[in-house]
């Protein structure tokens, strides 16, 4: 099995490494000056994140394991936003887990859901679960539940499509805000491109819906802000949690394997430029944890004294946690 947590600051890597540009503080505003600073540091770091991405092995750090591909959390946990659902609808989806994945969270949910005739998308619920989870692991002498210190800045990174896919290189997404997903501008077949492309949702001539909804992935700028108010030395440690879901693209099974694109090349430069960036500019000893199992990923972030939220519905519910368990969410919200 690989190892999934690994720290940044490899002594090779950095013995090798000499920075050429004027790695001044990021700001996405103001002069050509400040503007050419931020495309400089942006370089550096992704030129040094394509270094450590050339192996692929810490590439495939970033996959989840396959048996997990199926386990929709967040899909059900929000069910009740798209159908009104019945007992039974909750009861045959009980069993898929039951079956599926036994002794997972989303298992432990359904079926006291259905004990206590509770409804889709019940916080309180859903946080007893996984206290209840920690407190068993933690009076187990087999597994001890791996929880962030009060030093920790715990940082949600979505990744997989959302960066493998975009039209945008590593350096734009870091540069600035991008919007994943694009409005088809002509019907037909192949909606908004003709038919020459395989997805018109994310073709590169039509125009991106700029939606937070949609803000997948965040630049360097939106840290960089974000961070500005805390107390400097309230955070030493920061961790970068992630998983590429690519869906069936990252089958490797013995040989099959040599698509272009099949790997998350360009979400393991990313993540790793903000690695760096977070050690360099804002100071903070950066370690990536990387496609473990959601259920760990929960309890881990949920119990953070301070989260940062990406877009997606998954960064979303383990902000929702944080909160529930008292935790403070960046940006700022209100309790559910």
């Amino acid at each position: 099995m690989r190892e999934a947590l690994c720290c940044l600051c490899s002594p090779l890597l950095i013995g090798s490494i000499i920075l050429w540009a004027d790695l001044r503080r990021f700001d996405d505003g103001g002069s050509n000056k400040a503007t050419h600073s931020g495309q400089d540091l942006v370089d550096t770091l992704v030129r040094e994140a394509t270094i450590i991405c050339s192996d692929e092995s810490a590439v495939l750090s970033f996959l989840p394991d396959k048996q997990w591909e199926r386990y929709q959390f967040v899909v059900d946990f929000y069910k009740g936003i798209f159908i009104t659902g019945t007992d039974e609808e909750w009861r045959q989806n009980w069993k898929s887990y039951e079956t599926g994945y036994p002794g997972s969270l989303m298992e432990a949910y359904h079926r006291t859901a259905l004990e206590e005739v509770k409804y889709p998308q019940d916080l309180e619920l859903l946080q007893r679960v996984v206290r209840e989870r920690v407190e068993v692991e933690t009076a187990s002498s087999i597994k001890t539940p791996a929880l962030p210190s009060h030093d920790t800045l715990v940082v949600h990174l979505r990744l997989g499509d959302v960066v493998d896919a975009a039209v945008e290189s590593v350096n734009e997404l870091l540069l600035s805000q991008r919007y994943f997903y694009r409005e088809p501008l002509r019907t037909g077949n192949g909606g908004g491109c003709g038919g020459d492309c395989e997805n018109p949702w994310i073709a590169p001539d039509n125009l991106e819906v700029k939606e937070d909804w949609n803000a997948y992935v965040r630049p360097l700028s939106y840290y960089r802000n974000l961070l500005a108010d805390l107390d400097s030395g309230k955070f030493t440690k920061v961790v970068l949690m992630g998983a590429a879901h690519m869906g069936q693209q990252h089958e490797r099974d013995a040989g099959v394997s040599d698509k272009e694109g099949e790997l998350p090349t360009k979400s393991c430069m990313y993540a790793n430029a903000l690695g760096l960036f977070f050690e360099r500019e804002l100071g903070m000893k950066a370690t990536l944890r990387l496609g473990k199992p959601p259920d760990e990923d929960i309890v881990y972030a949920s119990h953070a004294k301070t989260y940062v939220q990406a877009g997606g519905g998954f960064s979303k519910l383990l902000g929702d946690l944080v909160v529930e368990f008292g935790g403070e969410v960046l940006p700022e919200r209100k309790k559910v």
